[in-house]
C-alpha cells in the first residue's frame, strides 16, 4: 500500500502497530521519502516504520530494505526471481 504522507500518515503507522499487538503478526512497512536527509528518515523512523527510503528510489536499496526484513529471501525462495 502506498499513502501519501500527511498529518494522517502518523496515525495510520500507529494503528497498524495496535492492530499488531492484537494479531500477533508484524506487518513491515517501508516509508519512501523525498527527502534525502538523515532528519526525514528519523521522523519516519520515530513514526514506528520499519525502513526509510530516500526518493529518488533505488531498485537496489528497495531490495535491500525488503531483504533486511526476510521478505525478499522467503519470496525467492518461493522460486520467484528479479527482473
Amino acid at each position: 500500500m502506498l499513502i501519501e504522507a500527511d498529518g494522517e500518515t502518523s496515525e495510520l503507522i500507529t494503528a497498524v502497530r495496535d492492530k499488531e499487538k492484537l494479531t500477533n503478526f508484524h506487518l513491515p512497512i517501508i516509508a519512501l521519502t523525498a527527502q534525502g536527509m538523515k532528519a526525514g528518515q528519523g521522523r519516519h523512523l520515530a513514526a514506528r516504520v520499519d525502513k526509510a527510503i530516500a526518493k529518488p528510489i533505488d531498485s537496489k536499496d528497495l531490495y535491500a530494505a525488503i531483504d533486511s526484513m526476510g521478505a525478499l529471501t522467503a519470496w525467492k525462495e518461493a522460486g520467484n526471481v528479479l527482473g
